[in-house]
This record gives structure tokens, C-alpha cells and sequence, in this order.
């Protein structure tokens, strides 16, 4: 008898955190059929709380003002809304973030973090994207639009990056260390980058061409392998102390 009354409290228990996280949200159960609506920057503060597996949608443009830091281990669906002054959301392992407009932040792939997926974002201002150290992480029809050359994109140590369909404008810097692994595919370059540096023992593969037009050569430090992978993949400008391979086709 008292293992069915605790039982039976335990279930309560469970249910109440349930019912008050859902409370959290405009409406949903955090389910793929029904994810939680999040309107406000305090309900968007509470993400962190929820475990891989859950679903959520933005319903309303959002500014966190540069306050907080914030995890997503689920699926942020952000339906086209603007999330703006993110001081740094980090994506964690299995994570997704979907047609996403952030303006002025950091995304954040953190360490160690496999199968993230990031499909149509849109990341302007004074904007930072980073991989962290052993990161595996997809990028499909990103735009990344930065107002400030001392950001842009940095892959560390040992990542996995692949960025399809993207495109890098402005005067966005891009870094890629020491034994972190990069492919390009329909990659486009506007405006040029403001700095590129290819450390030792990283690799940038090219599925396609890319055109660095208006970047300043002297501003790359390229020690790494710069590999062409298909026929019709090529690097324009470039220098002839950098090392490129053109894999057997």
C-alpha cells in the first residue's frame, strides 16, 4: 500500500512539472505535431531547461539585449522572426535551428557536439558564428551578413563544418584551426573576406568554386590544405605559396 501511495505521488509530482513547464509557453506540448511557442525573451531564457528531443517555435520577434547566455539541446523552429542582441546561444548535440533571422550575437556550435543542423539562418550585424573544438555541425542556405571585420566565422580545433547553398558577405573574417576540417558547396563570397587564415594541419575542401574578389591577400595567413574536390571546383584569387590539391577525378 505505501508503494502505490508513493507511486501515485510520484506521478503527480511529475505531472504538475509538466503542466507548469508547459505554462511557460504561449501554447504546445514541445512535441514535433505541437512545439512550445515561445513570444517573449523570458520564455525564450527557460530553453535551456529542455532536454534533446523537444520542439519549439519562435511566434514573435525577440530582443534579449545582450543579456544571458543561453542552450538549446532541442529544435528551435524560428519561422522566419527576428531573435536580436543574442550575447551567445549555443547549440548542443543533435541540436537544430531553423529559419532563423538573428541580428547582433554570437551562435555558438559547442564542444564536442555532433549532428547540429542549421537550415536557413540568417545572421547579420555585428555577428560571430563558432564552431567549438571537435564540433560536428551541417549549415544549409546560411547568409552570414557581418557589420564588423573583427567577427565572422571561426571553426577550432578538430571541427567538422559543412556549408551548402551559403552565402559569406561583407566584411565577415574566416578561421579555421588547427585540425579542423571545412567544405565548401555553392559557397558564395560577396564583398570578400576581411581576413582568412588556414592553420597547420586544417583543411579547406572545395565541392565548388569560390571567388575571394575584394579581399586583400595580404590578410591571409594560409598554412593549412586547400583541396578541390571536383572538376569544377576552383579558389580565385590565390597565391602560389598556398598548397592546393586537386583530388583524381
Amino acid at each position: 500500500m505505501k508503494r502505490l501511495c508513493l507511486s501515485s505521488v510520484l506521478c503527480f509530482i511529475l505531472l504538475m512539472s509538466v503542466n507548469v513547464f508547459g505554462q511557460q509557453f504561449e501554447g504546445g506540448d514541445g512535441t514535433q505535431e505541437n512545439p512550445y511557442q515561445i513570444a517573449t525573451a523570458e520564455q525564450f531564457a527557460t530553453i535551456g531547461n529542455y532536454p534533446a528531443g523537444t520542439y519549439f517555435e519562435q511566434v514573435n520577434d525577440i530582443d534579449l539585449n545582450s543579456v544571458g547566455e543561453y542552450e538549446l539541446a532541442g529544435n528551435l523552429d524560428m519561422r522566419g522572426r527576428i531573435l536580436s542582441n543574442v550575447s551567445r546561444l549555443t547549440l548542443q548535440q543533435g541540436s537544430t535551428l531553423t529559419d532563423a533571422i538573428i541580428m547582433n550575437g554570437s551562435v555558438i556550435v559547442g564542444q564536442d557536439a555532433s549532428n547540429v543542423q542549421i537550415e536557413s539562418m540568417d545572421l547579420q550585424g555585428v555577428a560571430s558564428f563558432v564552431v567549438e573544438n571537435n564540433a560536428t555541425v551541417e549549415l544549409r542556405g546560411v547568409t552570414i551578413n557581418n557589420e564588423n571585420e573583427n567577427n565572422g566565422i571561426t571553426i577550432n580545433q578538430g571541427a567538422n563544418v559543412t556549408f551548402f547553398n551559403c552565402m559569406i558577405n561583407s566584411y565577415s573574417s574566416l578561421t579555421i584551426n588547427e585540425g579542423a576540417n571545412v567544405t565548401f558547396e555553392y559557397v558564395n563570397i560577396g564583398g570578400g573576406f576581411s581576413s582568412f587564415t588556414l592553420a597547420q594541419n586544417a583543411t579547406l575542401t572545395l565541392k565548388t568554386g569560390i571567388e575571394l574578389y575584394n579581399s586583400d591577400l595580404n590578410n591571409f595567413n594560409i598554412q593549412g590544405t586547400i583541396v578541390l574536390d571536383n572538376e569544377d571546383a576552383y579558389i580565385y584569387p590565390f597565391s602560389p605559396d598556398w598548397t592546393i590539391l586537386r583530388n583524381n577525378m
